[in-house]
């Protein structure tokens, strides 16, 4: 009976109380202190992902979200706050502020501090907790207002109009943090204020590292901080092409202590490569000031980013091929693309998105899947990268299955120029990339053969 009555006076996913059970104590504090201030949590930009991923992935995203609103009490909140949700099953939460910590009462400029702090924090966070699991970018609004108690009125009433005041201005905070983030992020672009960090590519067979992908980090201590917020919001700021020159520029100059015998590979927008700052004679003295060979630069296109614009792509890569540089196609397996239209890039590399490398070894669908697109890489010539190996049982799996190399936390996180692996110090390698096998001509059935199994796989992911 207890347990029930706490469940219909509480949101059933954050756990926090519902509006109705905290009234009688904010209007009794906006009575005694004659003013009362609020922030609003509107998340109900995410209700799309019920829609594309059903209420059960949905309702796990708001349990998160609600733990992270909870985490901000340690940081910018007091514990006399109060947090509550605006209904059951809802997306939107109130934090009832207590009295600010300085003299005098609560101004505009005090609340429009905090709600920038509370957005900035809890923006970031959620970008982690749903990225992926909605077409749209994820984001959260805040809202902020305070009340000045009405003695001709029920107080109630005068925290509704509050929350009312509050919702309406979280839709006007959309637009103003947007226009603020542009101009920031043009700031770290002008300024080529980005980290790169360096995560090693493993030989399976056991002879050390392949190479090192340059990943991307905005400013420490900023917003941009996280690649997944740096990167969204650039493509919300219509800024992913000069983002991506930025990012290539910077991992290139970073990478001038590459060790001997080992490649860098670099992320690269399909929009990117056709710059003509990037081809030619530029891009040859860039490599030479950076102290990098074309033969040890390998480009990274996204599957289904390479696709949208797929035989003038093609060319392009020819270009660079034909200077040396190999290519690699990255994400494969994440369902953007047919397999047929991938092989006609011709990567030197197939790199197989996480999603179908976790639980490799213990799911004989993916063992299956991952062994076909072995053999079917080394009949056009191209060899496999395992992405986001976190076990020594997912290891010994993809190599068992005929990967060629592994990537992921199991070998070394990534870190700054260059990380070795992990309890191996010294691992000896070979100077040289290994030779590309020979390709052979393939059948369109085998093609055929494989992709099914993708789509298989796929379907077994979204159960």
């Amino acid at each position: 009976m207890g347990r029930t009555t706490k469940q219909a006076f509480s949101d059933p996913n954050t756990g926090f109380p519902l509006l109705p059970t905290v009234m009688d104590s904010v209007a009794k504090r906006l009575m005694r202190r004659n003013y009362v201030g609020v922030l609003l949590i509107d998340a109900s930009p995410l209700m799309r992902i019920e829609r594309e991923s059903g209420f059960r992935t949905y309702d796990e995203i708001l349990r998160r979200v609600g733990r992270a609103i909870e985490e901000l009490r340690d940081s910018m909140m007091r514990e006399e706050d109060v947090v509550c949700a605006l209904s059951a099953h809802g997306e939107q939460f109130a934090i009832f502020l207590d009295d600010k910590r300085g003299p005098g009462a609560l101004k505009r400029t005090d609340l429009e501090s905090l709600a920038d702090r509370v957005y900035l924090t809890l923006s970031g966070k959620v970008f982690e907790i749903a990225y992926g699991a909605s077409s749209e970018v994820p984001r959260v609004a805040i809202g902020y207002s305070f009340a000045i108690g009405n003695s001709l009125l029920r107080p109630s009433r005068v925290v509704m109009r509050m929350l009312d005041e509050a919702r309406a201005m979280s839709k006007s905070q959309v637009a103003r943090f947007g226009a603020k983030n542009r101009e920031k992020l043009k700031d770290v672009l002008l300024n080529e204020s980005i980290r790169t960090i360096y995560q090693p590519i493993v030989r399976m067979d056991g002879k050390g590292i392949l190479g090192y992908e340059a990943l991307s980090r905005g400013p420490l201590g900023t917003e941009f901080e996280q690649p997944l917020v740096l990167f969204a919001l650039a493509q919300e700021a219509d800024l992913m092409f000069e983002l991506d020159n930025v990012c290539r520029r910077t991992a290139i100059r970073n990478a001038a202590g590459l060790p001997k015998g080992r490649v860098l590979f670099v992320n690269t927008l399909p929009s990117s490569i056709n710059d003509p700052q990037f081809r030619g004679r530029p891009f040859r003295d860039f490599l030479q000031e950076s102290k990098l060979t074309a033969e040890r630069l390998v480009m990274e296109i996204t599957e289904h980013l390479a696709l949208e614009n797929l035989e003038a792509l093609r060319r392009t890569l020819d270009h660079y091929r034909d200077l040396g540089v190999s290519i690699a196609v990255d994400d494969v397996g994440t369902g953007h693309a047919n397999l047929e239209s991938i092989l006609k890039l011709r990567p030197r590399f197939i790199k197989i998105d996480i999603s179908l490398v976790r639980g490799v070894d213990g799911s004989p669908l993916k063992r299956e899947l991952l062994r076909a697109l072995a053999a079917l890489g080394n009949q056009i010539g191209a060899e496999l990268i395992a992405e986001g190996i976190e076990t020594q049982a997912e290891s010994e799996a993809v190599a068992d299955l005929g990967v060629h190399y592994g990537q992921g936390f199991l070998y070394a996180r990534p870190g700054p120029p260059f990380p070795l692996l992990n309890g191996a110090s010294r691992t000896p390698i070979a100077n040289v990339m290994p030779p590309m096998p020979r390709p052979a001509r393939v059948a369109a059935r085998e093609v055929a053969a494989v992709s099914k199994l993708i789509e298989k796989v796929r379907g077994e992911r979204r159960k």
